[in-house]
């Protein structure tokens, strides 16, 4: 991987813990960092807004069901300008498997 994307990999948590993160980022790391990192913050919010409105409950209208997952996959093709956010957010996952298979059982819930 290029610099930018092991950049933003490492920066993927700023905007938990900043304010005017943008801003910063983009003055401390560049515009394409930021883009890069922005592109994270907009995935985990789409993950986020799936969760809180489950989405996966039967109960669901089937066509409202229908829609609401149309218009989340339409948001995150918008959203995913770069196909580095994607193999960041592998990279995430995968590095969070491995952290996990090497805990207890108890403490992997």
């Amino acid at each position: 991987m290029d610099y930018e994307t092991l950049s933003a990999a490492i920066l993927h948590a700023v905007p938990e813990h900043l304010e005017n993160w943008v801003e910063k980022l983009e003055s401390s790391f560049g515009a394409n960092i930021s883009k890069l990192v922005l592109g994270m913050s907009r995935m985990e919010q789409i993950q986020e807004l799936s969760e809180t409105h489950s989405l996966h409950k039967p109960e669901k209208n089937k066509g409202d069901h229908t829609q609401q997952i149309e218009s989340l996959r339409k948001m995150l093709l918008a959203m995913v300008e770069d196909i580095r956010v994607v193999l960041i957010k592998l990279a995430e996952r995968t590095q969070t498997m491995r952290y996990l298979s090497g805990r207890a059982r108890k403490r992997r819930c």
